[in-house]
């Protein structure tokens, strides 16, 4: 799974190259992807630490302005749930602090989705031809992904730890607040996988397996 270009040219130069320097540029690509995502992850956590009270109190109170949109005794689940909301926002007397408060986890979303892209474009790379095996495994978990990014994806269905450490202070909130830790995690397994595969150069590609989360 190399993260690097989008274009099939570029692509099926790669795979005439020889197999070590494949394996090569998979696994610096794959290393440079990973580090971002680690990054966005501790920028997240430490966002949270810092601002949970406030970001809560401003979306709950945005929730309850637009009750007639979604009623204030339905969890905020989705990112389509969200994203209406914050255009009802936009239309009402939100203060500008309070809209830019809660609008920083749309600037969390837009750096995965960044990273996303280069992950997506992923799939058209060696791996299917050098380690089908192994590819299988990394489609199964991506499809997660995929099916994680979806703005109607309920994110009471990922299952995320950190959504439990939340706690019912958060009730309403925590699972889409713990919706892009779950999806990082996934991203980074798949990251992981691909330079595994170049470390342990592959004897049996059908041995390496993705971490579950």
């Amino acid at each position: 799974m190399a993260f690097t270009s989008r274009t099939n040219s570029t692509v099926s130069s790669v795979c005439s190259l020889p197999f070590s320097y494949e394996l090569n540029v998979i696994r610096h690509s794959a290393s440079a992807i990973l580090k971002r995502l680690n990054k966005l992850k501790l920028d997240y956590m430490d966002w949270w630490n810092r601002q949970n009270v406030s970001f809560v109190h401003s979306l709950r109170s945005l929730h309850i302005s637009c009750s007639a949109i979604l009623p204030v005794n339905h969890k905020l689940t989705t990112r389509n749930q969200f994203k209406t909301l914050l255009e009802a926002a936009d239309k009402m007397t939100f203060t500008t602090a309070k809209i830019n408060n809660i609008k920083t986890l749309t600037d969390f979303w837009a750096r995965f989705l960044e990273l996303y892209e280069e992950i997506e474009d992923a799939v058209q790379t060696p791996i299917r031809e050098l380690f089908p095996g192994v590819y299988k495994s990394l489609m199964e978990t991506y499809s997660r992904l995929i099916e994680g990014v979806s703005d109607d994806f309920d994110s009471r269905l990922c299952n995320e730890p950190f959504g439990y450490e939340l706690g019912l202070a958060h009730e309403d909130y925590r699972h889409l607040i713990a919706l892009l830790p779950y999806l990082l995690k996934l991203a980074s397994n798949l990251c992981y996988v691909v330079m595994k595969l170049h470390i342990a150069k592959l004897p049996n590609e059908d041995s390496v397996e993705i971490q579950d989360v």
